[in-house]
C-alpha cells in the first residue's frame, strides 16, 4: 500500500461561487468607478478646454470688429471662429457628423449669451459643448447607452472706448429724442440711463450714425412699422445696466485766485481773459473775440454769444455756477473753442454746476459751433433745434437728456483709447 488514505472523497461546498456572486456587483461597481469615472473626468476636462478655447476665439473676433459691430456678430465672424476651434478638436456642430471616436457631440454658440450673468449683453459669446460619453462597466447600473458631459464658457470683450454721450436722467421718457430729420453722429457709445420703456425716441426721418451703439436701461420707440434700423446705424441694446457719472468726483472751480473781470469789448477785434464774470458774460455787436486760456467763471449769469460774433479760444473752461443761466448761442454765431489739455479741468470745455438745472436749449438755428471737449451739465437738458450746418461738440456730452430736431446735424467725436477695446478674456 502506498499509505494514502482510502475511502470516499468529501464533497466540495459551493461557498466560493456564492462569494463570487455576492462580490461580483461590487467588483463591477469598482471597475465602473475606476474606468468609467476616470474617462468621465478626463472627458470633462477636455470638453471644458474646448468650450473655453472656442469662447475665447469668438471674443477675439468680437474685439477685432467691436467698433463696427458694437459687440454683436451680424456677419457671423465670431461664430465661425468658435465653430472652427471646436471642429478642429473633434466637436461637431449640432451632432451633424465628425464625432470623436466613441460618441456623438453637440455644440451651441450664442452671441450674445442666452443665460448667465451676461445674458443678452453685447460683447459676450457663450459656447456650450456636449460630448455623449459611452458607458462601459457602468452600463450594468443604467439603461442609457451614454452619459452626457457638458461644459459651458463665456468669452467677453470690454470696450475702453469712452462713451460719447451719457444721459443721466434715471426715468425720463425721451431722454434721447431724435426727430424732424435731425442727424447725430458719434464714434463712441451712447448710454441712456433712463429705465422708461420709451427712454429713446426716434421719428420723422431722424438718424443716428452711432458706431459705438446705443445702450439703454429701458427701451426705445420708433413709429409705425419702421424698424430701429431706419433710425440707428446699430440697433439699440435695451435692458442694460446704468452707468455712473465718470466725473462725479470733479470739484467745481473755486473763485480763489480768480480776477473779477469787467465788460468785454462790444465790437471790433478784442481779447478777453479768464476770471470771474459777475452776472455772466455777454458777447455781442459782431465782435471778433479771442478767449485766453483759463477758467471763465459765470457768477449768477450765463455765457451768451449774440448773432454775428466770432469767438475762438484754446485751453478754455467755461463754468456756470448754481445761480447761472446756462449757455446761449445766437444765430449766425461762429464758435471755435477747445478745452485744456492738462490740469484738473483737462478736456472740460463747458461745466454747468450739478445743482444748476437750467436747460441748455438756447442754441439758435444757424450757429456754427466747434467745441472740442466735454460738455458737462449732468442735471441739465441739452437741446438743439433747426439749422443744417454741421456742428462738432468735441469729445463728450454728460447731460441729463438730449433732444435733436428740425434738421440739426451734430457730431460728437470722441478720441479712442488703447485701440478702442480691451483684450478679450473668459468671464464664465
Amino acid at each position: 500500500m502506498d499509505g494514502r488514505r482510502c475511502g470516499p472523497r468529501r464533497r466540495r461546498r459551493g461557498a466560493v461561487l456564492v462569494l463570487i456572486g455576492l462580490m461580483l456587483p461590487a467588483l463591477i461597481f469598482l471597475a465602473a468607478l475606476v474606468v468609467d469615472g476616470g474617462m468621465l473626468m478626463s472627458r470633462r476636462r477636455q470638453t471644458q478646454a474646448v468650450a473655453d478655447a472656442a469662447a475665447h476665439a469668438a471674443a477675439c473676433l468680437l474685439s477685432k470688429y467691436y467698433l463696427v459691430d458694437t459687440g454683436l456678430d451680424p456677419l457671423g465672424r465670431a461664430r465661425a471662429a468658435a465653430l472652427a476651434i471646436a471642429n478642429d478638436n473633434g466637436y461637431a456642430d449640432d451632432a451633424s457628423g465628425g464625432s470623436p471616436a466613441g460618441g456623438s457631440t453637440s455644440l451651441t454658440i450664442n452671441i450674445p449669451p442666452t443665460s448667465g450673468t451676461f445674458a443678452n449683453k453685447a460683447g459676450n459669446a457663450e459656447v456650450i459643448v456636449t460630448f455623449n460619453q459611452p458607458r462601459y462597466f457602468s452600463s450594468a447600473f443604467g439603461s442609457a447607452a451614454v452619459i452626457p458631459v457638458t461644459a459651458r464658457s463665456v468669452g467677453r470683450v470690454v470696450t475702453n472706448q469712452p462713451t460719447s454721450i451719457l444721459l443721466t436722467d434715471p426715468s425720463a421718457p425721451g431722454a434721447l429724442s431724435l426727430s424732424g430729420g435731425a442727424k447725430l453722429t458719434t464714434n463712441g457709445g451712447i448710454q441712456v440711463n433712463s429705465d422708461d420703456p420709451g427712454a429713446v425716441s426716434a421719428n420723422n426721418g431722424a438718424y443716428a450714425d452711432d458706431v459705438g451703439g446705443v445702450s439703454i436701461v429701458g427701451g426705445y420707440t420708433t413709429p409705425g412699422p419702421k424698424s430701429a434700423g431706419s433710425y440707428f446705424s446699430v440697433t439699440p441694446t435695451t435692458g442694460q445696466p446704468s452707468v455712473a457719472d465718470p466725473k462725479a468726483s470733479l470739484a467745481a472751480p473755486s473763485t480763489s485766485g480768480l480776477t473779477v473781470q469787467g465788460a468785454p469789448p462790444s465790437h471790433g477785434i478784442g481779447t478777453i481773459n479768464p476770471g470771474i464774470y459777475n452776472g455772466g458774460l455777454t458777447l455781442g455787436g459782431g465782435a471778433n473775440i479771442t478767449m485766453n486760456p483759463g477758467i471763465y467763471y459765470m457768477k449768477g449769469g450765463g455765457f451768451n454769444v449774440a448773432n454775428g460774433v466770432k469767438l475762438s479760444g484754446v485751453g478754455v473752461t467755461i463754468y456756470v455756477d448754481p445761480a447761472g443761466t446756462g449757455i446761449d448761442l445766437g444765430g449766425g454765431t461762429t464758435v471755435d473753442l477747445s478745452a485744456p489739455t492738462s490740469g484738473p479741468y483737462k478736456d472740460i470745455v463747458y461745466y454747468q454746476d450739478r445743482s444748476n438745472t437750467s436747460g441748455l436749449d438756447r442754441i439758435a438755428n444757424g450757429a456754427k459751433v466747434t467745441m472740442v471737449g466735454t460738455i458737462y451739465a449732468p442735471n441739465s437738458a441739452l437741446a438743439f433745434a433747426g439749422g443744417t450746418s454741421t456742428s462738432s461738440y468735441g469729445t463728450q456730452f454728460i447731460v441729463k437728456s438730449l433732444s435733436l430736431s428740425n434738421g440739426v446735424n451734430i457730431n460728437v467725436i470722441t478720441p479712442t483709447s488703447g485701440g478702442g477695446t480691451a483684450a478679450p478674456f473668459l468671464a464664465e
